[in-house]
């Protein structure tokens, strides 16, 4: 994260997570992201043939962090 964020040279940043890492959560946190609700995406958007999400991800929307 460390050197995404520098390679990001004060640009802002928008990362997604799922609700249920809480560990990254903490760990966003730390590095100055902030939880934006308004940013969220369901997970139908990342859906994109890769394999099927796990079940407990489906309509869940992916979380937001901005920096």
């Amino acid at each position: 994260m460390r050197a995404c964020i520098e390679r990001a040279g004060g640009r802002p940043m928008c990362i997604y997570t799922s609700r249920w890492m809480e560990a990254a959560h903490r760990l966003y946190e730390r590095l100055g992201f902030a939880r934006r609700p308004e940013r969220d995406v369901p997970a139908s958007v990342w859906d994109r043939g890769g394999g099927p999400l796990p079940p407990e991800w489906v309509g869940e929307p992916f979380l937001a962090y901005v920096r």
